[in-house]
């Protein structure tokens, strides 16, 4: 029994799903455990509890961990499988209890040798090669990110230290808690609380919808590694393929993406790059550049998908099979497709156009406001960018009207360089473009009109450099 006013059962979906897929006829037992295992640190009784035994730990209300926990059989249960179950669980916490007591007669700044035995990669050296790489890449990537001196050190600190826990016994038998008990090694050697977080931190997130570093060492430890390894790999011929990807490429392309958008870090993916491959055991081609950029264009298009409403996944959760609207107007897919490839270089950027994209679908003018535009770009596709506009030769009241708007407008896309800026410009002059369309002549007979023309239209059409394709939106 559960006593509803003193105990609780966190929430754990995952597992919650996994035993009731085990199960037919299930009947759910309450377990006790002897409470001198309470004084191993919290989170490896419950990894135990939950990824071993498949159990549900109780608390007290008031977040207390009690000793004892639910259990759910396949049928009838009773007193005997409760005992079963209680003295498997006691014969666990007891080897977690050796290899938790094992660990303690060292620190943790004790195991760094025996990272020198773990090999990352034949060709990038051992675990113990990878943390010094990243203890020489926290500084320069701290700059590129304008992060304080103070913060820059302890990343440093907590690099050299962030792997160490992959050699103790509890990290041996139980890979999940990597990171966790480098973090309360770290606090038990009595290291600075900043440090012991950013070395749990620098694992985040572990898949996909994980929770992010919160702190900025921790931010730059997760990225600094997720950087070195993403180029490492590539450097040396790796690929994830469609059925393989044992180095986790796409997990930690995923991981830089993230945490460029949501902890709102606007910085350049081949300037990442560039400070990452400084730190590589041997120099990289120029084509690792090129590679890079279009694996994380990838990512951060199949994110896009991911996140965005009105997409229906396939069951692998690779390809759209099924794009529903998402205004009246417009696809979701068409305005990923528009924004992808003029931000695939700074994934907050192309989060951010899209965010702003997505609502002009829903406006009454979006259809005049793409019409519009249209006109503009499509008889300039031919056009060279290098165009010039000649003042002295807009002799029609049209023309005249829609330089001036174009001049006004120029000014302020050009110092906002954002979607909703470029989209109001072309909506304040869909009037003047309207009535320069139905007024003037571009194809004029005189050459240098033409071209004086079709110079300020291109001009128009310029206005989305950099900002928005869109051609790809349905009704170009």
């Amino acid at each position: 029994e559960i006593h509803p006013t003193r105990e609780k059962i966190p929430e754990d979906a995952e597992l919650l799903e996994e035993v009731t897929n085990l199960v037919e006829s299930p009947t759910v037992l309450r377990g006790n455990f002897d409470k001198q295992f309470l004084q191993l640190p919290e989170v490896v009784l419950t990894t135990v509890m939950k990824k071993h035994q498949r159990y549900f730990p109780i608390r007290h209300v008031l977040d207390v961990m009690q000793p004892s926990f639910l259990v759910v059989c396949d049928g009838p249960g009773d007193e005997q499988i409760r005992h079963g179950n209680e003295q498997v669980l006691a014969a666990r916490f007891a080897d977690a209890q050796f290899f938790y007591n094992e660990d303690r007669k060292q620190h943790l700044e004790d195991y760094l040798p025996r990272l020198d035995t773990l090999t990352f990669h034949e060709k990038l050296g051992s675990m113990l090669d990878k943390s010094n790489r990243l203890e020489k890449l926290v500084t320069p990537l701290a700059d590129l990110l304008g992060y304080k001196p103070s913060d820059t050190e302890i990343a440093r600190q907590a690099a050299r230290l962030c792997k160490a826990d992959l050699a103790t016994q509890m990290v041996v038998e139980l890979t999940s808690l990597q990171g966790e008990m480098g973090r309360i090694y770290a606090l038990e050697d009595g290291l600075p609380e900043a440090v012991a977080q950013a070395i749990y931190e620098h694992w985040l997130p572990r898949h996909a919808g994980d929770e992010l570093p919160q702190s900025k060492p921790g931010i730059l430890l997760s990225l600094a590694d997720r950087l070195d390894s993403l180029v490492g790999l590539m450097g040396v011929g790796i690929k994830a393929t469609a059925s393989s990807d044992p180095y986790g490429l796409r997990r930690s392309a995923l991981g830089i993406i993230r945490m460029l958008v949501e902890r709102e870090i606007d910085v350049s993916l081949p300037n990442l790059l560039e400070i990452a491959k400084l730190t590589q055991p041997f120099s990289l081609e120029d084509e690792i550049t090129n590679a890079f950029r279009f694996f994380m264009r990838e990512r951060l298009y199949h994110w896009l998908i991911e996140i965005t409403p009105g997409i229906v996944l396939s069951e692998n959760g690779s390809h759209p099979f099924t794009v529903t609207r998402i205004s009246s107007s417009g696809y979701a897919i068409d305005a990923i497709n528009a924004i992808i490839d003029m931000h695939m270089d700074r994934p907050l950027r192309a989060k951010r156009a899209l965010d702003q994209l997505i609502p002009w679908l829903d406006k009454d003018s979006w259809n005049d406001v793409l019409n519009g535009y249209a006109r503009c770009a499509r008889i300039t596709k031919d056009v060279s960018s290098d165009f010039h506009i000649n003042t002295t030769l807009l002799k029609e009241p049209a023309e005249i009207e829609l330089h001036k708007e174009y001049q006004l407008t120029r000014e302020t896309v050009a110092s906002d360089k954002t979607v909703d800026a470029f989209l109001s410009a072309i909506e304040t002059m869909l009037l003047a473009i309207t009535r320069f369309f139905d007024e003037v002549l571009v194809m004029a007979e005189d050459e240098d009109i033409r071209r004086n023309r079709l110079a300020l239209l291109k001009g128009i059409s310029s206005l989305s450099d950099g900002i928005v394709d869109l051609s790809k939106m349905p009704g170009f």
